[in-house]
């Protein structure tokens, strides 16, 4: 196992190292940890990084505590051993990012938001069949593209599985305030909700954490559950 550490508050010139350069020196280490605490977003160190193919077979177990860019991460994936049974990323974040702590129950504004084709470019990059344990604080563009994800997850993967953590964006203008708008997405989400819980007692078994995160000019509404939130409030399953 190697864990690293590449933060220096007191160097006002200091840069964090880039995804690529840095992973492809542990090409040969199972247990890789690198944490971050400055606040500084992780890139590839060149646009061509993107599309080459780096040997990372020996790592099984990869935890990176710090924020990435989309591209970054798209490379750890496409990139990863057909072994690796742990992927851990903090934020996915984009340029315009603040570089100092910022919560997702903020909003999602320095978060990159995921769609439907970025779940097929993963998947058809690695299948990812040994995955038991991912983790990271992905934004999902609707309820959607959070069951596509974790249908795709579940369709090569044979292990239990745990996926961790899902912001599920929910998006309610004042326009949307009507019976029939509201009906339809408590539906959704309550469709969601129970084939969360139906997949633990799956074979294999899927554990799945999300959030939903409700943004928009709406004032307040009344989930599902008779619970009334205001615009921006958040579900935690």
């Amino acid at each position: 196992m190697i864990n690293m550490h590449f933060e220096n508050d007191k160097d006002e010139d200091y840069r964090v190292p880039c995804v690529d350069e840095v992973l492809s020196q542990c090409s040969k280490i199972q247990d890789v940890k690198w944490n971050e605490r400055s606040w500084q977003r992780s890139t590839l160190s060149t646009e061509r990084a993107a599309t080459e193919r780096t040997d990372l077979s020996s790592i099984t177990r990869l935890r990176i505590f710090l924020n990435i860019s989309k591209e970054a991460f798209f490379w750890i994936w496409a990139n990863a051993s057909s072994k690796i049974s742990t992927l851990y990323v903090s934020y996915i974040t984009l340029a315009s990012a603040r570089q100092t702590y910022f919560s997702l129950m903020e909003d999602l504004d320095h978060q990159e938001m995921f769609f439907m084709s970025d779940i097929k470019r993963m998947f058809d990059s690695n299948p990812m069949a040994n995955m038991c344990d991912f983790g990271s604080q992905m934004c999902l563009q609707d309820i959607k593209t959070a069951r596509y994800f974790v249908d795709k997850f579940r369709k090569n993967n044979k292990k239990p599985l745990s996926i961790n953590k899902l912001y599920i964006k929910i998006e309610l203008m004042q326009t949307d305030l009507i019976p029939e708008t509201l009906e339809q997405v408590a539906q959704e989400m309550k469709r969601f909700e129970k084939y969360c819980k139906e997949l633990k007692r799956e074979t294999p078994m899927t554990r799945v954490q999300y959030y939903f995160v409700r943004i928009g000019r709406v004032r307040n509404y009344i989930d599902w559950k008779g619970n009334v939130h205001p615009a921006g409030d958040w579900d935690f399953n």
